[in-house]
Parts: structure tokens; C-alpha cells; sequence
């Protein structure tokens, strides 16, 4: 191991320290001391951020305190922001900056974008390998990733990384010919192309319980009998392995990489509340079927509103760092959510469900999904999350 790479372990040891033992409402004050000095920023250097506060008549100079920022700012999203202005509109003095682009699936019929400057793709490999240390202990055990997102979702970090995208024959040529040759294999894709990969695999007599192999899903919601299919296929248990795993993160073209992430203790409250509706009740007010997901975030780095929208609570997002080049300041992706502050799941589970409470000295984000899939039958509501834990539940169904 050389000088660059020790260097880096300790760093991300040193991270890890630092958010298992700092009291999460320190954390929180500094996310809300970043967040105005954010939105200062932003409309100085973003002429359309300047144009959507002067629509409304909002001078940014009255904006002193949280209260002010969540009553009088506008919430943007894909329509009002970008269909609305032009490239050098929306990032300003910041568009010299840009080292690399990313484009949204589009999949809701408008685009949505991505911006990030070469310092930002520096920071954020640390932030993934931080991550990818906590899941997995990759300073101490020799790692290859496979990334099998689609084509333009590129992962920044140290370990050897593969490339695949969608293409399950190069996924799993490379875990026969390169993964026996590692402690373990990470491979990171939607869920539902992870289960055909495994699948595929497991007819090809591809050995998947003597790889050390863990999943890393995104894209679209994971449902947690899904989550039982493809830990069955791989031996793995969710909840005790300590190495080893499938852990769902979620980010989105324009926010980046991992905004929020699972971890074993999520894993174990989500399947806890499956079967404990008493506690799911004092934790997660959403009336699905299937439990939310439930995921940690920094608020250091994104600060998060859950807003009343249609009877449901829709999340806003506010993007914190310095070398964020996009003025995303109560930006709606359109998901269904709510927060948990550290403090207050500590008060729900610190006398019955000690073994729940995260190391982790962050608030969690509870991802209900998309505030459009949903739909009503004979005056029920119906949610698709519903139909995708359903379909997963029993194991030749699935």
C-alpha cells in the first residue's frame, strides 16, 4: 500500500470516527448555518435563481433565518427550473466550472441535469470510498466494483471498477474470469437488472455463494421481499452479515451520488417494521402496505423539508456544498418522504429496540416513493410500491 492510498484509509476512518461520535445536533446546525449562506450565494452567481426570487417579488436580503427561507422561497423543480432557462442562465459565473454533464432518463417526459466541477468529482470519490468502507471494510479486504448502471452513471473511486452498464454477459464474464481473484465483488445497478444478473448467473452455474459477492441497487425502489429473493441466491443474510450485503442508496442526475444511503441498521429497522406495526406507527405516519425505505443523509451537505402536499409529504432538497454549481435551493424531485432527527428516534427506540439505533449520528430520510405512483380503487388507495413488494413474496413467484 503506498503513501496515497494509506493516506486516504486513515481519512476515511477518520470520517467514520467523526460521524459515529458527533452529537447529531451539531450536525444539523451546521447544515442549517451552510443553507442561507448557500442561497446568498446562489443568487449572486445564478442569473435564473435571481429571476425566480424577483418573480415573486422575494428580495434574498430578507432571507435571515430557516423560518424565512421555508415560508417565503419559491419550490423549483423540472418545469419552473430547467425547461424554463438556458444553460448559462442557470449556472451563471459557475459555467467555466463544468467538468462534466449528466442527463435524467427523462422518463417523466422533461430532462433534468447535472453539473459538476473537476474539484467536485474529487470530493466525491472520497465520499463514495467513506461509504463503501462503512458497508463493506474495503481498506481491509481486496475489492473489485462492477458497475452495471446504465451508460453515463460513472462511480468515482480508488478500487479496481469495471464498466458494463446494462450488458449482463460482460457483468458476469468478469466475475468468473476476475472476482476469485478479490475477497469480494461489489456490483452496483438497478435491482431488477440485479436479479436477472444473478439469475442468469445461477443457470450458468456461476458460483455465487463462494464470491463474497454484495449488491449496491438505485434507480427505482427496492423492495424488501426483493431484497430477501436475491440474498437467498447469494447467501446472505441482511441482517448479520457484517461484510457483506444489499444496500439500496439513492441519488438523482441532479443532486449526485448517494444523497441518501442504507445501512445494516436501516436494513434492520426497515424489516423490523414489517413485523412490528406498533412501532411502525410511532415512527412512519405513510398508510402503504410495504414499508418506506428508510435511508441516512448528511444534513451537512443537503438539507431536506418534508412539505404537506395531497395528503401525502413531499421532500425538498437543498444542496449545501461549496462546490455545488447548480442553485438547488427547495428543489422537488417529486418523492414522498419524511425526516426522523436522531434525537427523536432515539427517544422511540432506546428502551425496547437498543439493537436498532444506527452508529451513525445522522437523521433519517424516509423515501415513500413517487408522489405520482399511486392510484384509487373502489375508494382505496393503491400504491405501485404495494405491487412490487407483493410480487417479490413468495420465492417462485418472484
Amino acid at each position: 500500500m503506498n503513501f496515497r492510498e494509506s493516506f486516504a484509509r486513515i481519512k476515511r476512518k477518520h470520517i467514520l470516527h467523526i460521524l459515529r461520535n458527533t452529537s447529531p445536533d451539531k450536525f444539523e446546525r451546521i447544515g442549517e448555518k451552510k443553507l442561507l449562506k448557500a442561497m446568498h450565494r446562489f443568487n449572486r452567481i445564478s442569473p435564473a435563481y435571481n429571476v425566480l426570487l424577483k418573480n415573486i417579488r422575494v428580495s434574498a436580503g430578507n432571507i435571515r433565518s430557516i423560518k424565512d427561507f421555508q415560508t417565503k422561497l419559491p419550490v423549483l423543480n423540472k418545469q419552473n427550473f430547467f425547461e424554463t432557462f438556458s444553460y448559462p442562465e442557470l449556472l451563471g459565473k459557475n459555467v467555466n466550472k463544468v467538468k462534466l454533464a449528466t442527463s435524467s432518463s427523462g422518463f417523466s417526459g422533461i430532462f433534468a441535469y447535472g453539473f459538476a466541477s473537476e474539484k467536485a468529482l474529487k470530493s466525491g470519490k472520497t465520499g463514495i470510498d467513506t461509504t463503501l468502507d462503512y458497508w463493506f471494510d474495503i481498506s481491509n479486504r481486496k475489492t473489485f466494483l462492477i458497475n452495471c448502471a446504465p451508460m453515463g452513471v460513472h462511480i468515482e473511486t480508488s478500487l479496481p471498477l469495471a464498466e458494463t452498464s446494462v450488458r449482463s454477459d460482460m457483468a458476469l464474464s468478469l466475475i468468473r474470469k476476475i472476482s476469485p481473484e478479490f475477497d469480494q465483488t461489489i456490483i452496483v445497478g438497478d435491482p431488477h437488472f440485479l436479479k436477472k444478473l444473478i439469475e442468469e448467473g445461477a443457470q450458468q452455474k456461476v458460483n455465487w455463494k463462494g464470491l463474497g459477492i454484495s449488491l449496491i441497487t438505485g434507480q427505482d425502489w427496492l423492495p424488501e421481499t426483493l431484497r430477501t429473493y436475491m440474498a437467498r441466491l447469494l447467501d446472505i443474510d441482511p441482517e448479520t452479515d457484517e461484510h457483506r450485503g444489499i444496500f439500496a442508496t439513492m441519488g438523482m442526475t441532479e443532486l449526485g451520488l448517494n444523497v441518501f444511503h442504507e445501512s445494516k441498521y436501516t436494513v434492520r429497522l426497515r424489516r423490523t417494521l414489517l413485523k412490528d406495526s406498533n412501532l411502525r406507527r410511532r415512527l412512519i405516519s405513510s398508510d402503504m402496505k410495504a414499508c418506506p425505505t428508510i435511508f441516512h443523509y448528511y444534513p451537512f451537505k443537503t438539507y431536506i423539508e418534508s412539505i404537506h402536499a395531497d395528503d401525502r409529504h413531499e421532500l425538498l432538497f437543498s444542496i449545501l456544498d461549496k462546490k455545488s454549481l447548480l442553485p438547488l435551493m427547495r428543489y422537488s424531485t417529486g418523492d414522498a418522504g419524511e425526516i426522523i432527527r436522531h434525537r427523536d428516534l432515539l427517544k422511540i427506540l432506546d428502551e425496547d429496540y437498543p439493537q436498532l439505533i444506527p452508529d451513525l449520528k445522522l437523521p433519517l430520510g424516509i423515501m415513500c416513493g413517487r408522489l405520482k405512483n399511486e392510484f384509487t380503487i373502489h375508494n382505496e388507495r393503491i400504491y405501485l410500491e404495494d405491487i412490487k413488494e407483493g410480487l417479490y413474496s413468495n420465492f417462485e413467484v418472484a
